[in-house]
């Protein structure tokens, strides 16, 4: 409620007045002057500008506005199931269209397009070999892809960031993959000098046996003497 009667201040006391010409002095009894001071402050700060206007230009972009007041899409969707829908199990069509219907002004032109096109879908016949569409399909096919309604609502898990790896982890990972190379490399060592002392080994059986075959022969041929 207070940054709604701030914004009110603004628009009636500082949007489209001069600056030189800002009232200097609170126009309301429940702020004192340095507040209203502070506020205007806040208001002539550059960055401050620039943030409001691109909060105003996303606003602009926002193609379906849900019409749930102060409340979040889950809270309104459990207030609605417990007074209107009696605890029965709201669908993802259902949910947009509860959530996106003034009570006074009732659908948008893009919000009524978007919940005749999800029921337009849900009616459509399924053929042999398709696999029928679940209403978080639907809704998720009709809005577009930066919707996050469906993340909103608690219908769809939400995107994980990329957790940023700290100097100390980057450190410790880097330290265990020189010693993982390492120690591949000493494996890799020890089994060449494995390899090579069977290899080894196998040459001096060789010889002993080029050795003993040769002293068998020299003593057969000792004896034909």
């Amino acid at each position: 409620m207070l940054m709604v009667e701030h914004a009110k201040l603004k628009q009636k006391y500082f949007d489209g007045v001069p600056a030189n010409q800002v009232r200097t002095t609170s126009p309301c009894s429940s702020m004192t002057d340095e507040q209203w001071r502070k506020l205007v402050d806040m208001w002539s700060n550059p960055k401050h500008k620039e943030k409001c206007a691109k909060l105003k230009q996303n606003r602009e972009n926002v193609k379906f506005h849900q019409c749930t007041g102060s409340r979040s899409y889950i809270a309104a969707a459990y207030i609605a199931k417990q007074e209107k829908y009696k605890d029965t199990e709201l669908t993802a069509i259902d949910l947009f269209k509860l959530t996106h219907c003034s009570k006074t002004k009732g659908f948008s032109d893009d919000a009524k397009k978007a919940a005749d096109d999800k029921e337009a879908i849900l009616r459509r016949p399924v053929h042999e070999g398709e696999q029928e569409m679940t209403c978080i399909d639907i809704v998720a096919q009709v809005l577009t892809k930066s919707s996050t309604f469906l993340r909103n609502v608690g219908l769809q898990q939400p995107i994980a960031a990329p957790k940023s790896i700290s100097p100390q982890m980057q450190e410790l990972q880097a330290q265990l993959e020189a010693e993982t190379e390492e120690s591949a490399g000493l494996r890799q060592k020890a089994e060449e000098s494995e390899a090579k002392a069977q290899k080894q080994d196998e040459e001096i059986e060789n010889l002993k046996k080029a050795i003993t075959d040769t002293q068998k022969s020299a003593a057969d041929t000792q004896n034909l003497i």
